[in-house]
């Protein structure tokens, strides 16, 4: 997840970036700028997967996590409603 906010935050620095030295500037096109704005779209193309990627992973971790909890808990109370003994259950009224 932390991965993922660094590369949130680099998508806005690059686009300061590229409104400070593209868009401020009133000079005439270069043969240079055509090489900048490669650059700078291939950096937005790149952050944005590595934004996803561990966003995605980060949630898969998560999602990961949470099952294995809920199924450690499924399997303690199932567990511990098999050892309870037979008379428990057949003085135990039934839930409504």
């Amino acid at each position: 997840m932390g991965i993922s906010a660094l590369a949130k935050t680099a998508t806005y620095l690059l686009l300061r970036n590229f409104a400070d030295t593209i868009l401020g500037t009133t000079r005439p096109f270069a043969g240079s700028l055509s090489r900048t704005l490669i650059l700078i779209a291939a950096g937005f193309v790149l952050l944005a997967l590595v934004e996803g990627s561990f966003s995605f992973f980060s949630g898969r971790l998560a999602a990961y996590s949470a099952e294995g909890i809920t199924r450690r808990l499924r399997n303690f109370l199932f567990d511990h409603i098999q050892r309870l003994s037979f008379s428990y259950h057949s003085k135990t009224p039934p839930v409504t």
